[in-house]
């Protein structure tokens, strides 16, 4: 062997073992590191987990008594008259609530059940101003609102749902009254799993509905100091806040003479175990269900739900959908700017989640395509009613753009799904024939 193989030789073992030991030392450290980012993931899983139940949970409550606020507002002397039957068969689908009252011009006449709740009969919200905010923030803007969570006289803490009730639906302009939902705060802990752990603390902040902003009402108030992580959970018209703490295992161990023995297999896996997590990253970010631009629903997320609604014998099969098309956008884009019409797809986006309900999905399928799901509908009369409020809403809210202030002007159709028209693909076509239709009237 001649010197300077040797001296290569050597040279190359150097490098061999110097980079095995420290290829060693990484994949000790990452084996450790590894470990901690899971105790992370399954502490932000259960976080997440936790608030979504908490959603869910409010949400299913909040839609059960939604449908007897509709009773309700629809014939209120026949609503009081079947009231013990309608209340008891509202708190037959219900998790959460403890009773329901009943206030004709916000003062309780009927409370479910009657028994331990006779001294709520009678009482005027005016006589208390805290109480009466949520009532008239509720009566303000047409729709439900979170009170709470506040103490209740007999006992334990509760947050109540509450819905104005106007007697000239779908006008929505006479006042009649307040449905209050009471809902167990102490219920909903325990069917959430909401309890701290050895290694998750939470806690919550956001007293009516108010978010960041408000009171802290559930855990430690130093954890929103140095929280690990935050979390907004939507509640209806409003929301509340959570924060979590993690306590990270320190005893993760690790197998230094394993990882040394099979070092080189580490790194080709180590190498195969990025290039998956790349893969999945994109992977990923392709299947978005977000529309980039206006952040609604995409046409892969409204399809899901659509074949969800038709095939799974769980969902109910009351729905419609509606289709809705820009007029005139081309114009738009070629007269004032691709940002000019982006901006008003946006503003469009925007103001359709306004005219609509928490519950409705609205989806932007591409270019200046709109599809509205309308859930627990399937009248076409009412539907028809939807339309021509989203469509008075949207054309009489211009677009503030610099100097320009730019009217939307929409086509329309819509199409009603019954127990008979079980073809999605049916049903988008007879709400675009229906969109075509008004397009070519209008024009």
């Amino acid at each position: 062997m001649s010197v300077k193989r040797l001296y290569l030789y050597i040279f190359a073992s150097l490098a061999y073992f110097c980079v095995a030991g420290f290829g060693i030392h990484l994949l000790t450290s990452a084996y450790y590191e590894k470990q901690k980012a899971e105790s992370e993931q399954h502490l932000r899983e259960q976080t997440a987990l936790v608030r979504n139940k908490i959603e869910t949970t409010i949400f299913k409550d909040v839609f059960a008594a939604e449908s007897l606020a509709t009773v309700v507002a629809l014939n209120p002397e026949l609503a009081i008259a079947n009231w013990h039957t309608i209340a008891a068969k509202t708190l037959e689908q219900s998790q959460l609530v403890r009773n329901l009252g009943l206030a004709p011009n916000d003062t309780i006449s009927h409370v479910f059940p009657l028994e331990g709740n006779q001294r709520a009969i009678g009482f005027n919200f005016k006589s208390s101003p805290e109480q009466y905010a949520t009532v008239v923030k509720a009566r303000q803007i047409k729709k439900v609102v979170i009170a709470g969570p506040l103490e209740l006289v007999q006992g334990g803490q509760a947050i109540i749902a509450r819905f104005p009730l106007f007697d000239d639906y779908p006008v929505n302009a006479h006042y009649w009254g307040t449905l209050s939902v009471v809902m167990d705060l102490a219920t909903l802990y325990r069917q959430v799993g909401i309890k701290d752990t050895e290694h998750l603390h939470i806690a919550l902040r956001g007293v009516n509905a108010s978010g960041a902003e408000g009171q802290v009402f559930y855990g430690d108030a130093s954890i929103f100091s140095n929280a690990d992580s935050t979390a907004t959970i939507q509640l209806p018209n409003g929301r509340w806040q959570l924060a979590a703490r993690y306590s990270i295992p320190s005893n993760h161990g690790d197998n230094a003479q394993l990882l040394g023995a099979i070092s080189i297999a580490a790194a080709i896996i180590l190498y195969f175990s990025i290039a998956i997590l790349v893969r999945a990253y994109h992977l990923t970010k392709t299947m978005s269900l977000q529309d980039e631009l206006t952040k609604l629903a995409n046409r892969r997320y409204i399809m899901q739900r659509l074949n969800a609604l038709v095939n799974d014998p769980q969902q109910e099969k009351k729905f419609a959908i509606i289709s809705i098309d820009l007029n005139e956008f081309k114009q738009v884009n070629d007269n004032f700017g691709h940002a000019v019409g982006d901006a008003l797809l946006v503003h469009v986006a925007r103001e359709l989640e306004t005219a609509l309900r928490d519950a409705d999905v609205v989806a932007r399928l591409g270019g200046d395509e709109f599809l509205v799901l309308l859930y627990r509908i399937n009248d076409p009369d009412t539907v028809a009613q939807i339309v021509e409020k989203v469509r008075r809403h949207i054309e009489s809210t211009p677009l503030a753009h610099g100097d320009l202030f730019i009217y939307p002007s929409l086509s329309c159709g819509y199409s009603c799904h019954t127990e008979q028209t079980l073809d999605i693909e049916a049903l988008l076509n007879e709400a675009d024939k229906r969109m075509y239709s008004d397009k070519a009237q209008q024009k």
